[in-house]
């Protein structure tokens, strides 16, 4: 059972020292990719290191030390260079229809309007009763003119 203990640690230790080492060569695969595609400038994207060096973002995010210098030198981090705004030709202007001024109709309440509007229809039909009676005078006196009659005023 003692014997036991030594091996377990001797494994642990071993591991860690394969982790460190793997998290080295991650790191060095990481620095010379991102040296390529600087060269080529290229941006710096997730995509475009995974083409250049084949560790995929998870990978690097898995790495405390990578992720450092992917967020570092990645195209999305960095700041924007401030471009001045273009001016866009503003739309043609469109004349803006004119609000109609506030009705006074409107705050009146519906019976006295519909009394206004039974008013109203009485006087168009009697308009219109003066109208037909004037046209048939009309009518009548020509009629007359045409048979030879004296106008009568």
């Amino acid at each position: 059972m003692t014997d036991l203990i030594p091996v377990l640690d001797r494994r642990r230790e071993t591991a860690r020292n394969n982790a460190r080492q793997q998290a080295q060569r991650t790191l060095k695969r990481l620095t010379q990719g991102i040296a390529s595609l600087a060269k080529a400038g290229t941006p710096i994207t997730a995509k475009t290191v995974e083409a250049e060096t084949g560790l995929s973002y998870r990978t690097i995010t898995r790495n405390a030390e990578a992720y450092v210098l992917f967020c570092k030198h990645a195209a999305y981090f960095q700041p924007k260079p401030p471009n001045r705004p273009t001016r866009k030709a503003a739309p043609a202007k469109r004349a803006k229809p004119r609000v109609a001024a506030w009705d006074p109709l409107l705050g009146r309440p519906k019976r006295e309007l519909a009394n206004r509007v039974r008013a109203a229809e009485q006087l168009v039909s009697e308009l219109e009763q003066a109208l037909l009676a004037g046209a048939l005078q009309q009518q009548d006196l020509c009629q007359d003119c045409r048979n030879g009659q004296p106008l009568h005023h």
